[in-house]
């Protein structure tokens, strides 16, 4: 059976994100990052464009389309800090 590295699943969960602005790729990003996985891009463009496309979701996003994956307390969290880890992790890449 085949499958997937998590350095390659990261960096396969970047462009769809910039193409299709779904929460839930995003999600994904900050979820590897956390557990360890190393955030890589090609470029700083593409750094500072996912940077600035996570600065775009609103309130809608983060409670109903995130919201209804995650469990109540994960819910909670998002809401009231976003993707605080991934953005730090972007700024301090992207410096």
């Amino acid at each position: 059976m085949k499958t997937v590295s998590l350095k390659d699943m990261m960096k396969s969960k970047i462009e769809p994100f910039l193409d299709r602005k779904e929460i839930c790729d995003d999600h994904d990003i900050e979820f590897m990052l956390i557990r360890g996985i190393v955030l890589e891009a090609d470029n700083a463009d593409i750094l500072e464009k996912l940077l600035t496309a996570i600065k775009k979701l609103g309130k809608k996003d983060f409670s109903v389309k995130l919201g209804s994956l995650l469990n109540a307390p994960r819910r909670k969290y998002y809401r009231e800090n976003g993707f605080r880890i991934l953005e730090l992790a972007l700024r301090n890449q992207h410096m």
